[in-house]
C-alpha cells in the first residue's frame, strides 16, 4: 500500500498504526495480514455524543480486518481489505461490514480501488479524528446514520477509487485522490433517498512534518431523508479543509478541520437536519517515551436549516453543538492500551456530560 493517502485511509480504519496488523502468511508473492482490536469502556457513554445514559459497560467499535496482496508482474499489486464489525452485545447481528474493498497498486501509477473503503474526503479530515471514545462527528463524517456510506464523506460505500502522489523532493509531497458513487436509491429508519452521481476529490500537501489538505464531495438527489428540495435544495456536498503538525502517538500532535456542508447532515443517527451546516474541530496531544499520552480536542456544529427529527426540537430553524474532550492513554505494550476521557458539552442544544474508561487490545 504505497500511496500516502491510501495508507492513512486504511490506518485510519483500523484506528492504530499499520504495524499492528500481523502477518500471517508471507511466500514473497503472497501476503496475508490480520489486524483490529477489540475495544470496551465502561462509562455513561450513549450512541451519540452529549446524550447521557446511565453507567454501563459497551463494546468501542471493536473490529476485526483480513488484509491480502499478491505480486503482480511489471511491478502491480493486487490487494484486498475486508473489516467486519464485531458486536459484543447479546442482540443484533455478530458481525457487519465496514470495509470491502479490491485495489490495484502500481508505485508509480498509483492506486485504483473499488468497493467499500474510507473515501478520499476523510483523507483530509481524518486528521482530528484520532480519540478513543469521543472522535470526530462534527464535519459530516457521522452523516447517513453511522459512516458516511451515501454521502462519501467518510466510508463510501459501492464506489470507485483512484489516490496517487507526486514527490517534489525538498519542496515535499502532493497526495490527491478522486472517487465516484454511482445513483443508488433505498430507504432507513430515517426515510427514503433517491441519489444520483456523487464525486469527491482531496488534495494534502506534506511538507516538514506539516500537512495541508482541501477536499470537496457533490451530488444531487430527488429525495433525501425528508430535506424540502424547494426550500434546502437538492444538493449533498461538503467542502473541507484540515491542517495537521507531528504523527499522533508520537510526540506533539496537532490538527485542525473546517467543513461547510449542505444538507449532509440529513439522515444522521441523532440529529437529523436539512440545511447549510458549519463544523469546525481542533485536536492537540502530546505522547511521552514512557507510553504515556494526554489529548483535548474542542467540536463545534452550527446550522441554519431545519431539524427534520430530534425528539422535541422537531422542525427547529437552528441547532448549535460544541464539545470539549480531555482524555489521557497508557500503553501497557504494543498491542495494549488503558485510556480514559471526559466530554464536556457546552452547546446551546447538547447539555450532557459524559465519560469513559476502557481498554483496546490489538490484534
Amino acid at each position: 500500500m504505497k500511496r500516502t493517502l491510501l495508507s492513512a485511509a486504511v490506518a485510519s480504519a483500523m484506528l492504530l498504526p499499520a504495524a499492528h496488523a500481523v502477518d500471517v502468511y508471507d511466500d514473497g508473492v503472497n501476503t496475508l495480514s490480520i489486524g483490529g482490536h477489540v475495544s470496551l469502556i465502561v462509562g455513561n457513554v450513549s450512541w451519540y455524543q452529549g446524550a447521557e445514559v446511565d453507567t454501563a459497560v459497551h463494546g468501542n467499535s471493536p473490529r476485526v480486518n483480513l488484509g491480502y496482496e499478491r505480486k503482480l508482474n511489471n511491478g502491480y499489486t493486487a490487494e484486498l481489505l475486508v473489516e467486519q464489525a464485531l458486536n459484543t452485545r447479546h442482540s443484533g447481528n455478530a458481525w457487519t461490514t465496514r470495509h470491502a474493498s479490491v485495489a490495484l497498486d502500481h508505485e508509480q501509477y498509483g492506486n485504483l480501488a473499488i468497493g467499500k473503503q474510507w473515501g478520499v474526503f476523510y483523507d483530509v479530515i481524518s486528521v482530528t479524528d484520532m480519540p478513543n471514545v469521543f472522535p470526530s462527528d462534527q464535519l459530516g463524517l457521522m452523516s447517513n446514520d453511522f459512516l458516511g456510506e451515501l454521502s462519501g464523506t467518510g466510508s463510501a460505500e459501492n464506489a470507485l477509487f483512484y489516490r496517487n502522489n507526486l514527490n517534489l523532493g525538498d519542496a515535499g509531497q502532493l497526495n490527491f485522490g478522486v472517487q465516484w458513487q454511482g445513483a443508488t436509491s433505498g430507504n432507513s429508519w430515517a426515510g427514503d433517498y433517491d441519489l444520483d452521481n456523487r464525486f469527491a476529490v482531496a488534495f494534502q500537501y506534506e511538507f516538514a512534518g506539516i500537512v495541508l489538505g482541501v477536499a470537496h464531495t457533490s451530488g444531487s438527489f430527488d429525495q433525501y431523508f425528508g430535506v424540502d428540495t424547494e426550500q434546502f435544495g437538492d444538493k449533498l456536498e461538503s467542502t473541507a479543509f484540515a491542517a495537521s503538525y507531528g504523527s499522533y502517538g508520537e510526540g506533539l500532535y496537532l490538527a485542525t478541520a473546517y467543513a461547510m456542508g449542505k444538507n449532509l447532515e440529513a439522515g444522521h443517527s441523532y440529529r437529523n437536519i436539512a440545511g447549510d451546516t458549519t463544523g469546525f474541530e481542533v485536536l492537540g496531544a502530546y505522547a511521552w517515551d514512557n507510553g504515556w499520552m494526554a489529548l483535548a480536542s474542542y467540536r463545534q456544529l452550527d446550522n441554519d436549516g431545519e431539524i427534520l427529527r430530534l425528539d422535541d426540537q422537531t422542525g427547529s430553524t437552528s441547532w448549535n453543538e460544541q464539545f470539549f474532550t480531555a482524555g489521557v492513554e497508557k500503553s501497557l505494550s504494543e498491542n495494549v492500551a488503558l485510556f480514559g476521557e471526559y466530554n464536556h458539552a457546552m452547546g446551546d442544544d447538547m447539555t450532557d456530560n459524559q465519560w469513559a474508561v476502557g481498554v483496546r487490545f490489538f490484534l
